[in-house]
């Protein structure tokens, strides 16, 4: 997120007014003064400052509307870092409550509406991550971690990708020793079951061999 920067030509004929004439003249030197300030505040990324500096702009020149979108581009960025600072504690809820406060005041305001949508999807990465790692038996394991792929595929982070990449590669490994030692497991039954019917006919086999003649009476 970056602030919206212009350069202090480009400011000093934007608030010139154009050639028009205000009513309330001021002295060019306070005007050029403030303008010097906000943009100062802005180079800087202090965007409560700048905002204040345009707000006093803007009661010199209350028609000027590139001083409105300047203050209220200011005061979002100001929202957008106090709300960062929040997340950072681990507070989210209190991020998103901000941001959305800052949306009805200022709804044009387009980084309020792309930081609402990132914490939108980092709530639900979050949400997809803990269902991974509470996720048991493999089939359940694999069904979690499709989520969790598809979720972030919404969030633009190389170390998660790497991380999901390793994880899925570990995974069907782990399923793929787990169906050879099915596998494994239902040749030594089918062995065993083999064996034990070839068994049981040989005691008979041998009975049967032992055993007198009838002897037929005439």
């Amino acid at each position: 997120m970056k602030p919206l920067i212009f350069s202090i030509g480009c400011l000093l004929l934007l608030l010139s007014g154009c050639g028009r004439k205000s009513t309330n003249e001021t002295p060019p030197t306070e005007r050029n003064r403030l303008v010097i300030r906000m943009f100062h505040s802005m180079s800087k990324g202090e965007s409560a400052a700048a905002a204040e500096q345009a707000q006093k702009l803007r009661a010199l020149d209350p028609g000027n509307a590139y001083l409105t979108t300047i203050m209220d581009t200011q005061r979002g960025n100001a929202l957008i870092r106090e709300a960062q600072a929040r997340l950072d504690a681990g507070e989210p809820e209190a991020a998103m409550e901000l941001l959305e406060e800052g949306r009805k005041t200022m709804p044009l305001h387009a980084g309020l509406g792309r930081e609402i949508l990132r914490l939108q999807q980092l709530a639900a990465l979050q949400t997809a991550v803990k269902a991974y790692k509470g996720a048991t038996g493999l089939a359940e394991r694999s069904a979690t971690l499709t989520e969790l792929e598809r979720v972030a595929t919404r969030v633009n982070h190389p170390a998660l990708t790497a991380e999901l990449k390793r994880q899925r590669a570990a995974l069907t490994a782990e399923i793929a020793a787990e169906v050879k030692r099915r596998e494994a497991a239902a040749r030594a039954r089918a062995a065993q079951e083999a064996a034990r019917e070839k068994g049981g006919d040989a005691p008979a086999k041998a009975a049967e061999a032992s055993a007198p003649e009838a002897t037929v009476q005439p």
